[in-house]
């Protein structure tokens, strides 16, 4: 449960009363608990300006209080960024935080770093592994192609040497259909 109050004024400016309001978390906890998009590791939790954890953890964690970077990050800046550190279980993440200062709490959304860049390790694997196949296709072909060109004109040249040098009888055959 949390509490909210606000003092009541009258015209003159004087306090006249106090409005208080009483909200229960769990609900805020089962949207907050949603973890569509956020993969097998990811969560998102609120955290007070005084570090008090408002909505329920995924993980274990045995403390009130939420003092990690993320938290602190959020907090101290009042801002809204994008970070890596490690979360409250020790592991790094990849952490997004929001400050709301209207309520004076982050909203803040961790995901396993592992997990948040495995499909950039993937693609980056299969580029390389294109890469280098294509580059050893490129030089089988380049050397296919070299020696269908250069073995018939050294052929040629061959004969053109021995004509020179006075041979008469030598043949140059050619079995293609192109310049040569």
């Amino acid at each position: 449960v949390i509490y909210a109050g606000t003092p009541v004024l009258n015209e003159f400016g004087r306090s006249i009363g106090v409005v208080v309001g009483r909200a229960s978390l769990a609900r805020l906890s089962a949207i907050v608990g949603e973890r569509a998009g956020l993969g097998q590791t990811g969560e998102t939790y609120i955290v007070s300006a005084n570090f008090a954890i408002l909505t329920a953890l995924r993980y274990p964690y045995d403390s009130r209080y939420m003092r990690t970077d993320g938290s602190t990050y959020a907090i101290a800046t009042e801002g809204t960024d994008v970070r890596l550190y490690d979360d409250y279980r020790g592991v790094p993440v990849v952490g997004a935080y929001q400050w709301l200062p209207e309520l004076r709490v982050a909203l803040i959304t961790e995901q396993d770093t592992a997990e948040a860049f495995q499909t950039s390790t993937a693609t980056l694997t299969a580029t390389g592994a294109a890469t280098v196949l294509i580059l050893v296709l490129a030089i089988v072909a380049a050397l296919f192609l070299t020696r269908s060109i250069a073995n018939p004109i050294a052929r040629l040249a061959g004969a053109a040497e021995q004509i020179a040098a006075g041979d008469l009888a030598v043949v140059a055959t050619v079995d293609r259909d192109d310049e040569l």
